[in-house]
């Protein structure tokens, strides 16, 4: 099979899912949870990250909880790298919901999902490292990712006027190397998008 029908297959197995995972959303938006948990499941068995996560969601949250399969599903989505999916093991973590508290492991999965460009997680991210509680300090870092969540105007709309000041706040405690060293790290990052 040459590479021109080969990407054209691709291209329409993802354009096919994405529809399918629309029909699953609109049917949890109509409180049509078991029609949707299929459409998810379906998807999932193929190893879909996006229909992975909301099969977890479905699972953690739905009228018969199944906290294991539920946090199977959550891992398997974040180990493809789905956003939502890191973002929520993060918030867990951080929160102790369905797993043991680890503070280290919510900064892990916040960064990993603010490293590839997700607001909430960047916003998160940032708002650990200035605070320091149960994690390390990190100024210069957190001015990094308060900087990017406050650009972040597609996933976060009013939320980057939270961020900005945030980052206002932090900036003010920086010293001028350190300013420097976050600058060119935020233009780096910047650059690479």
């Amino acid at each position: 099979m040459n590479f021109i029908k080969l990407l054209a297959y691709k291209i329409i197995f993802i354009s096919s899912a994405f529809a399918t995972i629309q029909e699953g959303i609109k049917n949890l938006q109509h409180g049509n949870i078991s029609t949707a948990e299929k459409i998810f499941s379906d998807l999932a068995n193929e190893g879909n990250a996006e229909a992975l996560f909301y099969a977890s969601q479905i699972k953690l949250f739905g009228e018969t909880p199944d906290i294991s399969e539920g946090l199977e599903l959550l891992r398997k989505s974040a180990s493809l790298n789905f956003l939502f999916a890191l973002d929520a093991l993060a918030g867990y973590y951080l929160h102790g919901e369905f797993v043991e508290k680890d503070h280290h492991k919510a900064l892990i999965y916040y960064k990993l999902a603010a490293d590839r460009g997700y607001g909430p997680s960047q916003f998160n991210y940032g708002i650990m490292l200035k605070n320091g509680e149960k994690t390390p300090l990190d100024l210069e870092n957190a001015f990094v990712y308060l900087s990017l969540a406050a650009l972040n105007q597609k996933d976060l709309d009013d939320l980057t006027q939270d961020a900005a000041f945030y980052r206002n706040e932090v900036a003010q405690k920086l010293s001028t190397e350190n300013y420097q060293n976050a600058m060119i790290k935020i233009n780096k990052i910047i650059k690479t998008k």
